[in-house]
């Protein structure tokens, strides 16, 4: 599923920040729930440092050094056996999710920035 993400740049003002606060909110909690308590995801930006984390130990505060939402740089956060992932493209402003385990996850915690696809292989 590829999700249009452009309002976050051009319909939002700065009394929406809670739009952005829910897609990582909701992105966490898609994550845990498709990963389960012992997996270890990849965080990577290919001009900056990757990272490797484990959803069920993040806390929903934390910061997160690669932002759910792609700021300019493509942002992919993967399951090491490629089971799952989720793909920021800036240029294109897309997100695109993929595997069975995400998209169940989704269906359960869709971000509010998340709602219209455009995109979808059945």
């Amino acid at each position: 599923m590829t999700y249009g993400i452009e309002a976050a740049w051009t319909g939002l003002t700065a009394a929406d920040t809670q739009v952005l606060t829910d897609l990582e909110t909701k992105a966490l909690a898609a994550f845990r729930a498709a990963a389960g308590p012992a997996c270890t995801l990849w965080a990577l930006d290919w001009q900056h440092a990757c990272y490797a984390f484990r959803p069920s130990a993040a806390r929903p505060d934390d910061p997160w050094p690669i932002p759910a939402l792609p700021d300019g740089d493509y942002h992919l956060f993967l399951d090491p056996g490629l089971r799952f992932g989720w793909l920021g493209h800036p240029w294109e402003q897309t997100i695109c999710l993929f595997g069975a385990p995400l998209l169940a996850a989704l269906k359960r915690h869709c971000p509010l920035l998340l709602r219209d696809p455009v995109r979808r292989k059945d």
